[in-house]
């Protein structure tokens, strides 16, 4: 928790295709992004809890920490759909140019080579 409403959330490379019965083994090195999250999908049972396991990164990687001495103020929280489109974007299920700022998602990276090299782009998408 950053805050009471704010988790700090550690997304990796990490994919599965059901809801497993134990929480997977995970590492730091699969981190892709590391950004504060408001926590209305874990509240309300949207983002599935697996378990507790080891943690991939620490509270001091987040970047909002350097801004703990201020309680907070110029820190970055993100709308939990947010996280939800880098995810989806990440894993070649939606465009990752598809923002105002076509690399927009490219500042969600933890850094520049975990960015996928397969990625669909917004002219890859079929016209509707």
């Amino acid at each position: 928790m950053m805050m009471p409403n704010v988790v700090y959330c550690a997304f990796t490379s990490a994919r599965i295709g059901a809801l497993p019965s134990t929480a997977p083994v995970l590492s730091s090195d699969q981190v892709v992004s590391r950004v504060a999250v408001t926590r209305e999908q874990l509240d309300h049972g949207a983002w599935h809890i697996l378990g507790q396991g080891a943690p991939v990164a620490d509270k001091a990687d987040f970047s909002n920490e350097a801004h703990a001495g201020r309680r907070y103020v110029g820190a970055k929280i993100y709308d939990a759909a947010l996280a939800e489109e880098f995810l989806a974007a990440f894993h070649a299920l939606t465009p990752w140019d598809d923002f105002h700022d076509p690399q927009y998602l490219d500042a969600w990276l933890t850094r520049p080579e975990c960015k996928p090299l397969r990625l669909l782009y917004k002219s890859d998408a079929p016209a509707s």
